[in-house]
């Protein structure tokens, strides 16, 4: 299940609970979604560079003396299950600062977006609204934790181009070969999982490619889920309901004939490939060895 949430941002507190002069925007996430995976989606959507700037995240609920602040898991799905009650998009939006990393203050950003332009004020959020709902039904839907962990991960890699497609990228003193116009990685996620890799990433982000989409399978997109239920499924009914014809319905059916097979029946069963199989071996009535028997023991010798 996917959920929409408005985003303002741009914008200032004029007291503790009302938040003015800003901008509207959207994302969809899932229900199931982390604070990383959250704060990532807004970044990638906002264009906010998290390596100088830090997001917080709050929202108002009517009643309330000050906003809530959402700083991790727990506050995620406490907002998710506030959401769920009112699902409306113009509902409980999140209202979005930015901190300088260098040094504490609030400062104001002007985001631009990937594909959802930007909404001047409240009036518009009605706007937002239907560009958001239009990306549900069209784009792709790629898995949050992959991509976001993925993205997070290429900013400690480098890149070295070999040709327009081939790329070389350099990791942790490993090496890894990409190649764009093939879709694979030499570490396989990009043709295990079927969406760009860390490295693949990190390759795209030096070429500047904002929209990987193109770079993604199709079986990620809403439409190949909406196949999957294309066909009618019609499920089994209960025994009692069955429709049977009178005569399969008297008819006695018994178990198959037992037929002997030929030869002696075996005395023990068959082991298993990891049970260890033992050999019976003959012991020395007389001094225990094995190997050979009292007759022929050489180990006390025969009186004469």
């Amino acid at each position: 299940m996917n959920i929409s949430i408005l985003l303002r941002h741009s914008g200032i507190w004029v007291s503790e609970v009302k938040y003015e002069r800003y901008k509207s925007d959207g994302i969809v996430v899932g229900q199931s979604i982390s604070f990383l995976n959250l704060k990532a989606a807004i970044s990638v959507e906002l264009d906010i560079d998290v390596s100088r700037k830090s997001i917080e995240i709050s929202y108002i609920i009517e009643g309330n003396s000050s906003p809530m602040k959402i700083k991790n898991d727990m506050g995620v799905n406490l907002y998710l299950e506030v959401k769920k009650s009112e699902p409306e998009f113009a509902m409980y939006p999140l209202c979005i600062d930015t901190y300088k990393k260098i040094g504490g203050d609030v400062h104001n950003f002007d985001g631009t977006c990937g594909e959802i332009t930007c909404v001047e004020d409240t009036t518009q959020d009605t706007e937002a609204l239907v560009v958001v709902e239009s990306r549900i039904c069209d784009s792709y839907y790629i898995p949050e934790l992959e991509v976001t962990n993925y993205i997070i991960d290429s900013n400690s890699i480098e890149v070295v181009p070999s040709s327009e497609f081939i790329f070389s990228v350099y990791e942790a003193g490993r090496r890894y070969i990409v190649c764009l116009e093939r879709k694979v990685c030499s570490c396989g996620r990009f043709q295990l999982d079927e969406i760009p890799c860390a490295h693949a990433i990190a390759v795209l982000k030096e070429k500047n490619v904002k929209d990987m989409h193109p770079y993604c399978s199709d079986y990620y997109k809403p439409d190949a889920l909406a196949k999957t239920y294309e066909i009618p499924m019609v499920p089994m009914p209960d025994k009692e309901d069955w429709s049977a014809p009178d005569d399969v319905v008297a008819e006695t059916v018994y178990p198959p004939r037992y037929r002997r097979l030929a030869g002696r029946p075996r005395k023990r069963r068959k082991k298993n490939a990891d049970e260890k199989i033992t050999v019976n071996t003959n012991c020395c009535g007389q001094c225990g060895q094995e190997g050979h028997n009292r007759r022929t023991c050489t180990f006390f010798p025969k009186e004469k």
